[in-house]
């Protein structure tokens, strides 16, 4: 059986109107897809702004820590002075 104009061009309206839901579902994820593409590039540039403060911290350590060796090593010679000035 062949079908009417009418039938034609009802199946036509509703091809056309899956057509538009299924572009507007695209642009949809798209917009989404854009968000979370932003939303990683600022959660990439905190982890990075965090590495860099990690590192700086770890650099104020070793210094600390030298910083301190050195005051023991003062201390120490400090005590054996004055171990030898109390023995005398």
């Amino acid at each position: 059986m062949a079908a009417t104009l009418s039938e034609l061009t009802l199946r036509a309206r509703a091809l056309e109107a899956r057509a538009t839901a299924g572009e507007q579902a695209l642009d949809e994820q798209g917009d989404v897809l854009s968000e979370l593409a932003a939303l990683t590039r600022k959660a990439l540039d905190g982890i990075d702004r965090i590495e860099e403060r990690t590192e700086k911290i770890e650099e104020d350590l070793v210094e600390l820590r030298l910083g301190q060796a050195r005051l023991e090593e003062g201390m120490a010679l400090v005590l054996a002075r004055l171990d030898q000035l109390t023995s005398k």
